[in-house]
């Protein structure tokens, strides 16, 4: 099944500012990562599935209503999701912005520059943003939990 997560906020594991972009996912893993708004629409009609979460008429990131978080601990399940969630919240209540949170979870050194990039195993979550509260769909593998 051929799955796009369109309008999202790309929070990658690298510690950089998150992103906004489509996520393709195909066969369990991450086959395409688009930066931008609408920069795949040609390719729409070859999805099985797209699921948007943009809402609102605003530009750029402003009416994008979900971060998308890498899964950090293979295999990952939905407690363990919770628990990463949970780390997510004290962050942010801590004042630490949501990447930086990540990029602690996912670990420092060479190779852990990315946790979510085109190769990957499409198992990450989507929170809902300003705050952060709740999960609002978690997949691993590419299926939805």
């Amino acid at each position: 099944m051929k799955l796009m997560l369109k309008n999202v906020l790309i929070v990658d594991g690298s510690g950089w500012f998150p992103y906004w972009g489509d996520v393709v996912c195909e066969n369990g893993e991450v086959t395409y990562i688009a930066h931008g708004e609408n920069t795949i629409m040609d390719q729409e009609a070859s999805m099985d599935k797209i699921v948007d979460y943009k809402e609102g008429d605003y530009t750029l990131a402003q009416g994008w209503k979900a971060y998308l978080v890498p899964g950090i601990d293979a295999p990952m399940d939905m407690a363990k999701f919770e628990k990463q969630l949970d780390a997510i919240i004290a962050g942010e209540k801590a004042g630490k912005p949501i990447e930086k949170t990540v990029r602690e979870l996912t670990g420092f050194g060479y190779d852990k520059i990315e946790f979510l990039k085109v190769g990957s195993p499409a198992t990450f979550m989507l929170v809902d943003r300003k705050p952060v509260t709740k999960i609002l769909a978690a997949y691993v593998d590419g299926e939805e939990l």
